[in-house]
């Protein structure tokens, strides 16, 4: 989830957004393909590291992805299933920034045993 800040406006507002990076390639061009985005390349911070690839999906565009791929998720399943009730609720609504918090609170969820 993205906050933006209307540069005219003192209004929030919360956007969907899904970010995915990885050094293998052909994994990364094939989801970046079948959802129409192009990939970009980052350096790693240090030598030893592999260069890396990602993509950023945003709005309705990572809301179908999250939709396609929520039944396989293990440990961001939880978020998923959550940002997926963000497009039942208007924009810009209190409802969109209580998913938002709740987003914020599972970012820290401890998953050891």
């Amino acid at each position: 989830m993205e906050t933006n800040k209307n540069k005219n406006k003192k209004t929030k507002y919360y956007t969907p957004r899904v970010s995915i990076s990885s050094c293998y390639y052909p994994t990364l061009k094939y989801l970046a393909d079948k959802m129409d985005r192009n990939l970009t390349s980052g350096k790693p911070k240090n030598d030893r590291c592999k260069p890396f690839y990602m993509f950023d999906l945003s709005g309705n565009k990572a809301l179908i992805f999250i939709r396609a791929i929520a039944p396989y998720l293990k440990e961001k399943k939880e978020q998923a299933y959550l940002l997926l009730t963000y497009g039942e609720y208007p924009k810009r609504s209190a409802q969109h920034e209580a998913i938002y918090n709740q987003l914020r609170r599972l970012k820290r969820k401890n998953y050891e045993p």
